[in-house]
């Protein structure tokens, strides 16, 4: 029996600390990244917290002026990008969509999602990533401003 486990051992020296210098050397490096990770899915954002926190934004006082101005600034390129991944090909899917993103202190796109993920809504992703946008208020809590909108094509 000593001799199988020291057998599986040598096969599997990463699995097996029993004083192996590759265990160690390479827990040193996944270690961190493993937590990391976790962190980083336990604090996950939905889409739908995020819809959240977009229209809450739309809806405070001191910072609802925010998303009608990046509407004002992005609304013929976001026609223009809708009628360029309206032509796609194969077919373009029809359904409504929902965008959200949030936009960064130097007015750039960070963090876009769209739900359900369709070729429009994947296109349409990509072109509102692309964009610059006025910069916005700061949001409590948050590195960028979350905004939000649903779309979609009509047949």
């Amino acid at each position: 029996m000593a001799a199988r486990n020291k057998t599986l051992n040598s096969l599997n020296p990463i699995l097996h600390a029993n004083g192996n210098p590759l265990y160690k050397k390479y827990m040193k490096r996944t270690a961190p990244l493993l937590l990391f990770l976790l962190i980083s899915l336990a604090h996950a954002e939905t889409v739908e917290e995020r819809v959240k926190l977009a229209r809450e934004a739309e809806a405070a006082p001191e910072l609802k002026q925010y998303p009608a101005a990046l509407f004002r600034k992005g609304g013929r390129r976001f026609a223009r990008t809708m009628r360029s991944c309206a032509r796609l090909k194969p077919a373009p899917e029809h359904k409504a969509f929902v965008l959200v993103a949030d936009i960064t202190p130097e007015g750039k796109a960070s963090a876009v999602a769209v739900e359900p993920a369709t070729n429009v809504a994947e296109c349409f992703a990509e072109g509102f990533a692309a964009g610059t946008y006025p910069k916005p208020p700061a949001y409590p809590g948050r590195e960028g401003f979350p905004v939000t909108m649903k779309l979609r094509i009509e047949r």
